[in-house]
């Protein structure tokens, strides 16, 4: 798989079975910024949400995540306190540090996740 960042390309990586991926990016200016990016995932749609996405889970000391759907709509659930985002492509949603969550699909999406190592604006 090539990545691309408007319209530059970030590298290449392999998918694995399922066809999950995820790309790291370490060149300067590109990803890796405050306000950029330093990974982002592949796009799932409803059969390809990993079920490590679809179960509880949290993000890393540090790590902001920012889910971004580009079509249809999924659920974000936070666990401790409990809250339940609507996330569309109109409407990202941001996960903190370490906050367990997990993402529920009703019907046909495609989303994405961004990690950032600080909130994004």
């Amino acid at each position: 798989v090539e990545v691309f960042a408007d319209g530059v390309s970030l590298g290449s990586t392999s998918a694995n079975a399922k066809g999950a991926w995820a790309l790291q990016v370490t060149a300067p200016g590109i990803l890796g910024a405050a306000d950029k990016p330093y990974q982002i995932t592949a796009i799932w749609d409803e059969t390809t949400l990993p079920a490590a996405i679809r179960g509880r889970h949290n993000t890393k000391p540090g790590v902001w995540g920012l889910l971004r759907v580009l079509e249809g709509e999924v659920r974000l659930v936070f666990h401790d306190p409990a809250r339940t985002l609507a996330v569309t492509p109109d409407s990202p949603a941001l996960i903190p540090p370490q906050a367990w969550h997990h993402v529920d699909v009703a019907g046909p999406m495609r989303m994405q996740v961004e990690f950032y190592r600080e909130p994004p604006v």
